[in-house]
């Protein structure tokens, strides 16, 4: 894996996704705070779930009645339903915890953008603030991207090809799911904000020479 300054990634993150952010340099303060555990979010909720936005399967059989379950998907099928609402889109999700009484607060904030031409680019920002201090960091990620079921289970496994962030591991996976609701994309068990993101893929997609 290639680890790279954070001034060239936020460069090229500029670069190729502009909605991703802006292209300056920031002095990175690595956090010795450990993310959360994420609860992987079971998938059974998308299984009538189509593309943006969700929608029946035509296949439900109208006579069974409203209260027919829909029938099961297969793993490949949940896959191409989930990979394409989230095709060419700019995610922002994050969550915050703290201790009132210690005055001490940790904040996380992800942007994703995952292309339908198999890339991705990622900023996590963290920060930390207490009594005595804090602390801050933010690290970019660039690489492919794509959705895996294991054992029930809808994961995005982010393959990092180019990082400063020394701690990464080779791939990153993200729990996915959409609320049947209102369609909101689920990353990571934060409920994520969604935005269309097919011009800037375009773009990425023209300069990568994909």
């Amino acid at each position: 894996m290639k680890r790279r300054s954070l001034c060239l990634n936020a460069a090229v993150l500029a670069a190729m996704y502009p909605m991703l952010v802006a292209a300056t340099c920031e002095i990175n303060i690595p956090t010795s705070i450990p993310a959360d555990p994420s609860t992987p979010v079971p998938v059974d909720r998308i299984e009538r779930n189509s593309a943006d936005p969700p929608t029946l399967p035509d296949e439900v059989d109208p006579s069974a009645g409203d209260d027919a379950p829909a029938p099961a998907l297969s793993d490949d099928e949940i896959i191409a339903r989930l990979t394409a609402a989230l095709n060419d889109k700019f995610f922002e999700f994050g969550s915050a915890s703290g201790n009132g009484d210690r005055d001490a607060f940790v904040t996380g904030f992800t942007k994703l953008q995952l292309c339908a031409f198999g890339r991705f680019g990622m900023k996590k920002t963290t920060s930390f603030s207490s009594d005595v201090g804090g602390q801050f960091s933010e690290d970019f990620y660039l690489g492919t991207w794509s959705v895996k079921v294991r054992e029930g289970l809808a994961f995005i496994d982010l393959v990092i090809e180019s990082t400063n962030d020394d701690t990464a591991p080779p791939v990153m996976s993200l729990s996915v799911d959409i609320d049947l609701a209102d369609g909101t994309v689920i990353i990571d068990s934060d409920r994520a904000r969604a935005s269309d993101a097919a011009a800037d893929c375009a773009a990425a997609q023209q300069q990568s020479g994909g």
